[in-house]
């Protein structure tokens, strides 16, 4: 839209579409992984991110999410 760029449901998931299960972090690595593809194929990166809505179902994972998160998108 305009010079906006909008990515939705990146999940763990490989080039056919197929659940790639494994570790939190390896789960969410492979998510923003997976992203950053979408991003590169509209001209943009990671730095070009704005925003983004995340959701960890086990608490327990919120710290390696916080941890990281702050990997790929730093202030």
């Amino acid at each position: 839209v305009g010079p906006f760029v909008f990515v939705s449901g990146q999940a763990s998931v490989d080039g056919a579409g197929r659940i790639v299960s494994g570790s939190f972090e390896e789960e969410m690595r492979r998510s923003i992984e997976n992203l950053r593809a979408v991003l590169k194929a509209a001209g943009c990166d990671l730095r070009d991110v704005v925003q983004t809505r995340n959701y960890v179902d086990d608490p327990v994972d919120v710290p390696a999410f916080n941890r990281l998160y702050r990997e790929y998108f730093s202030a």
